[in-house]
């Protein structure tokens, strides 16, 4: 991209965050996170997730799977998340793991099953299924966040303003409400939070794309 995210842009707020869903298909063995990788132990190459993008949150999310729990997982690429999650309800491909409001639907229908949401603490709109940390990957912490941002040379005072009035918004209950609806925690705090979180992610996220070989597509 023609832009850096440190150079050009300061973090105003976090908005919010969404946790992923680790979803597979009715006919795939495991139900939960340990008898997955389990199979991906006694099995290598047996379990496969589908992808819709190299550097997806889903992907990246598969790949700190397969590095925290030492198992191999097969991708298979396809040319978007649509394409990718209709292979995994089909029965084409074992699993996925995908945002939370697109996946959940299906599990709801019965056309996929819920292993485990990949957040610190289970999901509002999916409180029946456990996280990741307690399937035993401790550290196993992952959401889709979103965060606001200004160009770099904004004036102190206008950033503050922006994060004051948009705190200030963040309690009104309809627009919680709203943000709930879609499975969106809303966060807020002040701008040396939310840029604590970008440099966090950037840091813990480096070596997990360095180590699997993801390039941007």
């Amino acid at each position: 991209m023609p832009y850096d995210v440190d150079r050009d842009f300061v973090p105003v707020v976090f908005v919010g965050y969404i946790p992923l869903i680790l979803v597979a298909h009715p006919s795939f063995p495991p139900n939960t996170v340990r008898e997955l990788i389990a199979l991906a132990k006694a099995k290598p190459g047996q379990v496969q997730f589908a992808n819709g993008s190299s550097g997806s949150g889903g992907a990246l999310s598969g790949e700190l799977l397969k590095q925290l729990a030492r198992i191999y997982i097969a991708f298979i690429p396809y040319k978007g998340n649509a394409p990718a999650l209709n292979a995994v309800v089909g029965g084409h491909v074992s699993a996925m793991i995908d945002t939370l409001t697109t996946s959940l639907p299906f599990v709801q229908a019965g056309r996929l099953k819920a292993l485990a949401v990949t957040s610190a603490k289970r999901s509002s709109l999916a409180p029946a299924y456990p996280t990741m940390i307690e399937a035993g990957l401790s550290t196993f912490d992952v959401t889709a966040w979103y965060m606001l941002f200004a160009p770099k040379k904004t004036p102190r005072d206008i950033v503050l303003k922006l994060n004051a009035d948009l705190n200030k918004a963040f309690m009104e209950p309809d627009f919680v409400k709203r943000m709930s609806a879609q499975g969106i925690d809303v966060t807020g705090g002040t701008p040396e939070q939310a840029d604590a979180h970008v440099q966090a992610e950037v840091k813990r996220w480096g070596p997990v794309i360095k180590s699997a070989g993801i390039k941007a597509e």
